[in-house]
């Protein structure tokens, strides 16, 4: 296993002098500088919507969002992953010898701080020699002054990004939010929005992220006091988030009267974001989408007049998480749902105009489930009738911290799936759409839940 952090001039691989990435050929940059840095080369240094950009000419590109948060950062075939959370997912695109796919690994807080401190010194670098020349400017949009003046505030933000300011950073975060411990994947770049805390169930046999965590449900004041602080937080970056994600395990949990209100909140703060002009004058806040989690047991009380009343709210997407379509591996999964409620919630949303988000549990059961889970839920996939517009995930069998899978499974003698059956059921889960035309599938996608980072 290579090193997770090989960006020290002396382990770093170095490649070409022209490495650097060339950001002014892309539309998205609405302002490029090339700064020179001596023998090293030159960097380009590129300010876009969602924030900052620095490649530099040995192969090393870095990305922060519009407060100068560290976001990422990556060279060819390795990436770090940076979260609000101060975590930091570390991974490498394996080569064809050693079987494809994506290595990856949750690092230690020392190395997250170690990242913030590097990359601070590469930023700084790029900072003192943009301040000592002419900024030229290879790219801008308006007045080339206020072009300079801009990327210079994001840059100066952006070398000043330390450990230690991230860790003040990941203090304010916590203060706010806790914890956001999943999110589905195409709600990564969300505006977090927690009305709910922990899970109401709790109790399922894969899942360890709220085993420290009560069930509370915010009223709605609360929310409201919530979301400000959240916006606040996020400052700049919050109108550029897409839309807003409900959290923690199930936002709708709760009376008819509380779900209205509680959407009601956030469309309010989403409007106050649509107000404000981007910093290049551009208006990149999108329409006001809303998505949450929802559980079977929950969403079996709500008919497709509610949906459609929370529809009109500008809730868009919910995302259920089915796992199986097998009952038996169900109920041994302790998951508090049946297969008739599922497509009941599902068929009530889609009545209503909500999209559904799927989420499957592959290798779930081992090898003594593999021919009934594949079966049953390629049943129940049909039975839900999902088309364009809906999600299906295919997420790996991850045990997370704090649950009670392993050890049931061995009690009960279940094989987990080697890393081809794995690939095997993958590939035959996606396949229960290949009769549909191309036009009217549901999006299905891998759902790596070790990759995240908020």
């Amino acid at each position: 296993m290579q090193s997770p952090w090989p960006l020290t001039p002396g382990a770093m691989p170095r490649v070409a002098s022209d490495a650097a990435e060339r950001l002014d050929e892309k539309p998205a940059y609405l302002t490029v500088a090339g700064v020179p840095l001596g023998r090293q080369g030159s960097a380009l240094v590129g300010l876009k919507d969602t924030g900052l950009d620095i490649s530099l000419p040995d192969g090393l590109a870095l990305h922060y969002d519009r407060e100068g948060r560290l976001t990422r950062a990556a060279t060819p075939n390795i990436q770090w992953r940076r979260g609000l959370s101060h975590r930091t997912v570390w991974l490498r695109k394996r080569s064809g010898l050693e079987g494809g796919g994506l290595e990856t690994r949750l690092l230690t807080p020392d190395l997250s701080d170690r990242i913030a401190d590097e990359t601070s010194v590469r930023a700084q670098e790029v900072l003192a020699a943009w301040q000592v020349r002419s900024r030229p400017l290879i790219k801008y949009e308006g007045e080339p002054a206020r072009a300079a003046e801009l990327l210079d505030r994001r840059l100066s933000r952006a070398a000043a990004f330390d450990a230690q300011a991230a860790r003040i950073d990941h203090e304010r975060f916590a203060a706010v939010y806790g914890d956001i411990p999943i999110l589905p994947p195409d709600q990564y770049r969300a505006l977090v929005l927690l009305a709910t805390g922990g899970c109401a169930y709790n109790r399922c046999t894969f899942c360890g992220f709220y085993r420290d965590s009560a069930f509370r449900r915010r009223t709605v004041d609360e929310f409201r006091t919530h979301a400000s602080e959240a916006v606040a937080y996020h400052g700049q970056d919050a109108a550029v988030r897409r839309g807003i994600f409900l959290g923690q395990a199930n936002a709708l949990t709760g009376p008819r009267s509380w779900r209205k209100e509680i959407l009601r909140v956030a469309n309010e703060k989403w409007n106050l974001l649509a107000s404000r002009d981007d910093l290049a004058k551009r208006r990149c806040v999108r329409e006001t989408e809303i998505s949450s989690f929802i559980d079977a047991f929950t969403g079996r009380g709500m008919d497709a007049d509610e949906f459609r009343e929370l529809r009109s709210l500008n809730l868009r997407r919910l995302y259920l998480g089915v796992e199986t379509g097998d009952p038996q591996l169900l109920e041994w999964l302790r998951k508090p749902a049946t297969i008739a409620a599922m497509i009941e919630t599902v068929h009530a949303a889609k009545q209503g105009g909500v999209s559904i988000g799927i989420i499957l549990l592959v290798g779930a059961g081992g090898e003594a489930h593999f021919e009934s889970h594949v079966r049953e839920t390629a049943g129940l996939l049909r039975a839900m009738r999902l088309g364009k517009g809906d999600y299906v995930y295919l997420s790996p069998m991850t045990e997370a911290a704090g649950a009670e899978y392993s050890a049931l499974a061995a009690e009960a003698g279940i094989e987990p799936l080697s890393a081809a059956r794995m690939a095997e059921q993958t590939s035959r889960l996606k396949a229960v759409f290949l009769d549909v035309p191309r036009n009217r599938r549901p999006y299905i996608a891998h759902y790596e839940v070790a990759q995240f980072v908020y």
